[in-house]
C-alpha cells in the first residue's frame, strides 16, 4: 500500500543505531511521534526480546530456552507501553493491528495526553522536522528524545526554530551524522540525515508534587467551575475534554495535598517511611490515575452511543477489540468526533450483521445439519418457518444462562428491522425469569409465542407477525445470497 508522500519507513538499521545507549525491556515506555507502520516500536520490541534472551541465556548454558521464544509475544503485551501518534487513518490502522497504542492523530496539536515516556523516538517529516522536535522538547514528557532530521535542517539555520534548535543542541545534546540513509530504503531519497539527541534534565511537571514547607502554601490548580455547565450543550465533546482535563488537575491538586499531609505526619511520626507507607506514592498513582481515567472515559464515550445494546454477541466482540485500540487515545474533542463517525457510518453494517447472525441461531437446529447431536424438521435450512426450536436453551431451572446472549442476539435483529427500542420490549429473558414459565407453559414476548420444555431444554418458537418473518427471511436472503433463496438443501450451515 502506498502512504503520503512525507511516509519515509525508517531503515532496520537506522532504527537499530537510533537506540544506541537507550536501555529498553518489556517495562520501557516509548512514544513515537509520526509512527508510520511502526518501524522504530517494532525495533523496540525486537531489542527488548534480545535483552530478555540474553539474561536467560546466561542462566540456561548460552542458549534460551523454548518457552521464552513461544511466550515472548504473549508476554510482553503486559507490560510494554508502546505509544504512537499517527495523522494518516490507514497507518493508524496498520498500528493498531500491530497492537501498538495509538494516543493521538497531529503530533503538533497534541499535549501527547498526560503520558511520561522514558523514550520519544521521532522520524518526523523532512520539511518541518525542527518545528516537530522542538514541540517534543516544550511537552518536556520523555527523559531522552532521539531525532532524524535532514541535515540542512542543522547546516541551514535560517529561521527561529533551527536557531533555537542549535541553542538546544549545544546545551542538551549532539549531533550524528548519518549520511544518505534512505538511498537503500523502501522508499528511496538522497537527502543527508543528521540524528539529534537531547537529554531532558529538567524537571517534569509530575514531579512537582512534593510539599515545601519553605514555600509559599497556594492553590495552582487553576480549575475553572464545570459544575453548572450542561453536557448536553452546543458541542458536548468540547465540554467531555474540559472535564477532563479539570479531571488531571484536580488529581494534581489531592496528590500535593497528600503529600503535604507526608510531611506533617513524619513530624510527629518521626519516621518518615512510615509517613510516606499510610499516605501513597504521589508519582506512579499519578500515572496510574491517567492511564485508568482515560480508559474509563472512552469506555463512557462508547457506552453513550447506545449502539452496544443493538450488537449481537459477536459484533461486540469487534467493538470490544475498537475499544482496546482506543482506550489511550487523547480524549480530545477532536478525537470523540471521529470515533462517533466511524461508529456511526458502520451502523448499518452492524444491524445487517446482528440480523444474519440471528439468522444462524435460528436455523442451526436443521436435522440434517451434521454438526448437530440433535436436529428438528420444524426447523429449514435455508429460511426461518413460522415455527422452529432451539435446543439447549434451558433446564427445570429456567433458561441456562449460556442462551441468554442468543435469545437476546434474535430479539435485538428484530428490533432493527420494526424500529423498537430493545430496553422497551418484552423480551424472552424477562419473561422466563418468573418460576411458573420453566416448562410446557405457554408465554408471549413482543415477537413469539414460546414452550420452554425443561426436561430436553428445547425452547418452541412461533412467530406472532408473519410479515416481519418474511420481512427477516428476505433481507437474509438479499444480503447472503444475492437472491431469495430457493427451498433447496443450501443453507446457512451447508
Amino acid at each position: 500500500m502506498q502512504f503520503g508522500i512525507q511516509f519515509y519507513r525508517t531503515p532496520e538499521k537506522t532504527a537499530r543505531r537510533m537506540y544506541d545507549g537507550l536501555v529498553v525491556d518489556e517495562y520501557t515506555k516509548i512514544l513515537d511521534t509520526g509512527a508510520g507502520d511502526g518501524a522504530l516500536l517494532e525495533m523496540a520490541r525486537i531489542l527488548a526480546r534480545e535483552k530478555k534472551a540474553r539474561a536467560l541465556e546466561k542462566r540456561y548454558d548460552g542458549q534460551a530456552p523454548e518457552w521464552f521464544l513461544e511466550n515472548w509475544e504473549r508476554d510482553r503485551k503486559k507490560h510494554e507501553y508502546l505509544c504512537a501518534i499517527e495523522i494518516d487513518p490507514d497507518l493508524q490502522a496498520v498500528l493498531k493491528r500491530k497492537k501498538f497504542k495509538v494516543i493521538d492523530s497531529d503530533f503538533l496539536a497534541s499535549g501527547a495526553v498526560g503520558y511520561y515516556f522514558d523514550y520519544i523516538m521521532m522520524n518526523p517529516e523532512f520539511r518541518n522536522g525542527a518545528t516537530h522536535l522542538l514541540h517534543a522538547w516544550d511537552l518536556n514528557r520523555a527523559k531522552v528524545i532521539k531525532c532524524l532530521l535532514n541535515a540542512e535542517t542543522i547546516n541551514n539555520p535560517y529561521s527561529q526554530d533551527r536557531q533555537r534548535l542549535l541553542t538546544l543542541i549545544s546545551q542538551h545534546g549532539k549531533v550524528e551524522h548519518l549520511g544518505k540513509v534512505f538511498i537503500g530504503a523502501d522508499r528511496k531519497t538522497s537527502v543527508d540525515v543528521v540524528l539529534v539527541t537531547l537529554t531532558n534534565k529538567r524537571e517534569r511537571e509530575k514531579f512537582n508534587f512534593s510539599f515545601d514547607p519553605e514555600t509559599e502554601d497556594v492553590d495552582g490548580s487553576g480549575l475553572e467551575d464545570f459544575s453548572d455547565m450542561s453536557l448536553v450543550s452546543a458541542d458536548v465533546f468540547v465540554a467531555y475534554e474540559a472535564s477532563y482535563k479539570a479531571a488531571l488537575e484536580a488529581y494534581k491538586v489531592h496528590v500535593y495535598a497528600r503529600s503535604k499531609l507526608h510531611y506533617y505526619m513524619g513530624q510527629v511520626l518521626d519516621d518518615r517511611g512510615k509517613a510516606k507507607s499510610m499516605v501513597g506514592g504521589a508519582e506512579a498513582d499519578y500515572e496510574k490515575f491517567v492511564i485508568e481515567f482515560t480508559e474509563s472515559c472512552w469506555k463512557a464515550v462508547f457506552e453513550k452511543t447506545k449502539l452496544a445494546s443493538l450488537m449481537t454477541e459477536a459484533v461486540q466482540k469487534e467493538l470490544s477489540e475498537m475499544q482496546e485500540g482506543q482506550k489511550m487515545m487523547a480524549f480530545t474533542a477532536k478525537n470523540m468526533k471521529e470515533l462517533l463517525l466511524t461508529l456511526f457510518s458502520s451502523k448499518d453494517k452492524i444491524m445487517t450483521d446482528c440480523v444474519l447472525n440471528a439468522f444462524d441461531h435460528m436455523t442451526k437446529g436443521h436435522y440434517k445439519n451434521a454438526d448437530l447431536v440433535q436436529g428438528w424438521k420444524t426447523n429449514s435450512d435455508y429460511m426461518v418457518g413460522k415455527r422452529f426450536i432451539l435446543g439447549n436453551i434451558g433446564s427445570w431451572d429456567g433458561i441456562s444462562h449460556y442462551s441468554y446472549e442468543k435469545l437476546r442476539d434474535i430479539e435485538k435483529a428484530l428490533c432493527f428491522l420494526t424500529g423498537k427500542n430493545f430496553e422497551e420490549i418484552t423480551s424472552i429473558v424477562e419473561v422466563y425469569r418468573d418460576r411458573s414459565t420453566w416448562s410446557g407453559i405457554k408465554v408471549q414476548t413482543t415477537f413469539f409465542e414460546l414452550k420452554l420444555y425443561g426436561g430436553v431444554g428445547s425452547m418452541h418458537f412461533r412467530w406472532l407477525d408473519e410479515d416481519l418473518r418474511q420481512r427477516f427471511n428476505q433481507m437474509v436472503g438479499q444480503v447472503r445470497f444475492g437472491f431469495i433463496p430457493p427451498k433447496t438443501k443450501q443453507g446457512a450451515y451447508k
